[in-house]
C-alpha cells in the first residue's frame, strides 16, 4: 500500500509530474494507493503543469477509486493542550 499524504500542498514540477505518473501507472490495478489531502479533486489538475501528463495521471487515479469527503474540525484541535475557551 502506498499512502500519499498532504496531497496538493504544492504544485508539482514537470519532472515530479512524470514521476507521479510512473508510480501511479505501475500501481494501477495492482496495488492500493491512498491519497489524503485538503485540496478538492476538481482542483488537482492545477497542480500538474503538463496537460497530457495531468490527464493520464488523473485518469488512473480518479475513475477507479473510492472518494471520501470528511467534514468537521481537525482532530488535532481536540487533542490540543491549548484551551479552546480563548
Amino acid at each position: 500500500m502506498l499512502i500519499l499524504d498532504d496531497w496538493g500542498l504544492n504544485n508539482f514540477t514537470t519532472a515530479e509530474s512524470r514521476e507521479i505518473l510512473e508510480v501511479i501507472e505501475e500501481r494501477n490495478q495492482i496495488g492500493s494507493t491512498i491519497i489524503v489531502g485538503q485540496l478538492p479533486i476538481e482542483h488537482w489538475a492545477k497542480m500538474l503543469p503538463n496537460p497530457t501528463i495531468t490527464d493520464a495521471t488523473l485518469d488512473r487515479i480518479i475513475y477507479d477509486s473510492y472518494k471520501f469527503n470528511i467534514a468537521g474540525d481537525s482532530i488535532r484541535k481536540y487533542r490540543s493542550n491549548i484551551s479552546q475557551d480563548k
